[in-house]
């Protein structure tokens, strides 16, 4: 089944779809013994295998016409921007959720590490993951809410 319902980033401008993160490999030449290169454009081939939907919190990333990132939360029906405000506030989830995920990447890289010489220096991260755990949390309640509220007095 298919519908026709159109959402729009909270700016009002028009979705282009999801944030795919790709893997993909671009032929290039080498110009010096010291391994400087360049591409020299013949192919570029995408591995459909590892490419997968952006996600922060589990939550897919959406990329509107402008190039600006939201999330699923962050869209929608009505191609009347929100507030300056609320999108201020939806791009401060936004970065506190970047940083989450970057810090959970880096505590899986890290443990992948046999003889890990930097667990000392990183002995902090865990409580770092929760701390942006709770403040991702409070800053997407936060975000929802005055979401939520602004599109009710459209309503009205």
């Amino acid at each position: 089944m298919t519908s026709d319902i159109i959402f729009y980033a909270p700016t009002g401008d028009e979705l282009q779809g999801t944030l795919e993160e790709v893997q993909a490999s671009c032929t290039v030449k080498f110009d010096t013994p010291e391994r400087d290169f360049h591409h020299d454009g013949s192919r570029t081939n995408i591995f459909d295998n590892g490419m997968h939907t952006k996600q922060i919190g589990g939550t897919p990333v959406f990329l509107d016409e402008s190039g600006q990132e939201w999330l699923q939360h962050h869209l929608i029906l009505d191609s009347d921007p929100l507030s300056q405000a609320t999108i201020e506030l939806f791009n401060h989830e936004f970065h506190i959720g970047t940083a989450l995920e970057t810090a959970r990447r880096l505590r899986n890289d890290m443990n992948a590490l046999p003889d890990n010489q930097f667990a000392p220096a990183l002995a902090n991260l865990p409580q770092a993951i929760r701390d942006l755990e709770q403040a991702y949390a409070a800053a997407k309640a936060i975000s929802i809410e005055a979401a939520a509220r602004e599109l009710a007095m459209r309503v009205d």
